[in-house]
């Protein structure tokens, strides 16, 4: 197989897999981040979803709103709920830990988020709240 005949099957692999995405998630979309990083995302990710990147909007700056990223994986990509971010407070600027925003649960609520993924990230409110975590440890 000469190189063109790889870079072509490694396309065409791209687009077979991009096919199967649109006929798994019919309302998949997809969202491009500050830094041009592209996801997937899905409504019908929303009641599925176990597992959840916890993120802030910038790296620079300490009181960054920080944000909760319920998903799944799907051949090996990851598929965003939606909406794929969930505001859930801002980074302290005095230190490690969050100042956390009193509707972020309600909002998952309505949205549908399964109901682990809310633990997950209530449990790390619980331990930031009482000084257990810091900012290295979640994102």
């Amino acid at each position: 197989m000469t190189d063109l005949e790889k870079k072509i099957a490694e396309e065409q692999a791209k687009v077979d897999q991009l096919k199967r995405l649109a006929e798994t998630f019919p309302d998949l979309k997809e969202d491009q981040d500050r830094w041009k990083t592209k996801r997937y995302y899905s409504k019908l990710v929303n009641s599925q979803a176990l597992d959840v990147d916890r993120i802030h909007s910038c790296g620079c700056c300490s009181d960054a709103p920080y944000y909760a990223m319920p998903y799944i994986e799907f051949e090996g990509i990851r598929i965003y709920s939606n909406p794929p971010r969930f505001y859930l407070g801002e980074g302290s600027w005095s230190g490690p830990g969050h100042s956390w925003d009193g509707d972020w649960a309600k909002k998952m609520e309505v949205a549908g988020i399964n109901k682990r993924v809310i633990d997950i990230v209530k449990i790390e409110q619980a331990r930031d709240e009482a000084g257990q975590i810091d900012d290295e440890e979640n994102g």
